[in-house]
């Protein structure tokens, strides 16, 4: 019998969860630049790719580890000017 075909998944970058969730436009924030003091406010906040929840515990949720002076994997979009 054979088996079946499972999807394969796995965690994101912290390069990638950071671009899912400050976008192409750079944003400090997943909701904006503007510190929101209210969590329940902050969660109901999509990032720019219209993705929820995104306002903290990455590291929960990366395979590595955050490193400040690392080149980002993913560029931004070239501006059309």
């Amino acid at each position: 019998m054979p088996s079946a075909v499972l999807p394969s998944y796995r965690l994101p970058l912290e390069d990638e969860f950071e671009r899912a969730a400050r976008g192409w436009d750079g944003r400090i924030y997943p909701w904006g630049n503007d510190w929101i003091e209210d969590r329940t406010e902050r969660l109901s906040k999509p990032s720019p790719w219209g993705i929820y929840g995104l306002s903290g515990e990455a590291w929960l949720w990366c395979q590595d580890e955050y490193v400040a002076d690392r080149r980002p994997l993913i560029q931004p979009p070239e501006v059309q000017t």
